[in-house]
C-alpha cells in the first residue's frame, strides 16, 4: 500500500497539509480528496516543499483541488516544516514560489517573519453596492470597510462578490474589515477555493494593512486580529514605496504529524 508523510499546520488557525515526500499524489482530485474534512486528512489547503539549487520551491493547492499563487499564513507554515524537517539547515530560507522570489526566518520556533510578494496598487471599485478595495499580494483580494464585522454574514456576502463580474475571470477573496485605529484592525476573510470563511488569511491580512496604511495616518507597523483571536503584524518599509517591501510576521504551528495510506486515489 502506497503512503505519504505528512505535517498538519496552522497558521493562526489557517490549517494545511505540509508534506516533501515524493509520493504524495498532486492532481487536483487527490487533492481535494487529501483537504476534505469528512474524508481525508481535512484541511485549507496542501503545500508541497522540495529542495533546489536557488532555494526551497514553495507549492500550494487550495481545498478545491485548484492550485494557487501563494499563501501568506501558508508560507509560515512552510518556513517552520522546513526547519523542523532538515529542509533549511538555518533560521533563513528562500522558497520560490509562483509569485516570486520570497525570504523567511524563523525568530524562534513557532514564530516566522516572511517577505511577502509586492503589492499591485489598489483600485476602488464599487460591486454590488460596497465599496471594495481591490489588489493583489500574490493573489487578489477586495478589501471591504465594515462598522459591525461581528453580526456580518461573511459567507454570504463574500460569496456574492467573490463571484461578481468586475472580478472576472479568477475572481477574489474578500476580506471584511472593521478599523480600531490607524494601527489596529479586525478582519474576516471569505477565501476563494475553500469557498467559505476561514479563522486568517496571511496575504488577506496584507491587503486589509495596505489598506489600512494608504488610508489613516499611523506607524508603519500594523496588527491584525483575525477570527481565530491571533494577531499578525504587517510592516511597512520607513521610506520608500510602501508596495514593495511588506513583511509578514505570525504563528506557525505543528498540530500533529501522520502517514495517509493512499488508498482512495
Amino acid at each position: 500500500m502506497k503512503s505519504f508523510e505528512f505535517d498538519k499546520m496552522h497558521g493562526a488557525g489557517n490549517d494545511f497539509v505540509v508534506t516533501h515526500d515524493p509520493a504524495c499524489p498532486l492532481d487536483k482530485e487527490s487533492v481535494a480528496l487529501i483537504c476534505d474534512r469528512k474524508f481525508g486528512i481535512g484541511s485549507d489547503g496542501l503545500i508541497f516543499l522540495s529542495g533546489e539549487a536557488d532555494g526551497i520551491r514553495f507549492q500550494f493547492w487550495n481545498p478545491d483541488g485548484a492550485k494557487a499563487e501563494m499563501c501568506g499564513n501558508g508560507l509560515r507554515c512552510a518556513m517552520e516544516y522546513a526547519c523542523n524537517h532538515g529542509l533549511s539547515e538555518t533560521k533563513e530560507a528562500v522558497f520560490l514560489t509562483d509569485s516570486g522570489v520570497l525570504s523567511a526566518v524563523r525568530l524562534y520556533p513557532g514564530s516566522i517573519r516572511i517577505r511577502m510578494p509586492q503589492a499591485t496598487e489598489p483600485l476602488m471599485k464599487t460591486v454590488k453596492g460596497y465599496s471594495t478595495y481591490f489588489l493583489k499580494v500574490g493573489v487578489p483580494h477586495a478589501v471591504v470597510e465594515v462598522d459591525d464585522l461581528e453580526n456580518l454574514d461573511v459567507k454570504k456576502i463574500g460569496n456574492r462578490l467573490r463571484y461578481a463580474e468586475e472580478f472576472a475571470p479568477e475572481g477574489t477573496n474578500v476580506d471584511f474589515v472593521e478599523v480600531i485605529d490607524s494601527d489596529h484592525l479586525k478582519i474576516r476573510t471569505y477565501e476563494r477555493g475553500v469557498e467559505d470563511e476561514t479563522l486568517a488569511c496571511g496575504t488577506g491580512v496584507t491587503a486589509s494593512a495596505v489598506f489600512l496604511m494608504k488610508n489613516m495616518e499611523g506607524c508603519k507597523k500594523k496588527y491584525i486580529f483575525c477570527r481565530s483571536g491571533d494577531e499578525i503584524s504587517v510592516e511597512f518599509p520607513e521610506n520608500g514605496n510602501i508596495l514593495k517591501e511588506i513583511y509578514l510576521t505570525g504563528p506557525a504551528v505543528t498540530v500533529f504529524s501522520g502517514t495517509y495510506n493512499i488508498t482512495s486515489f
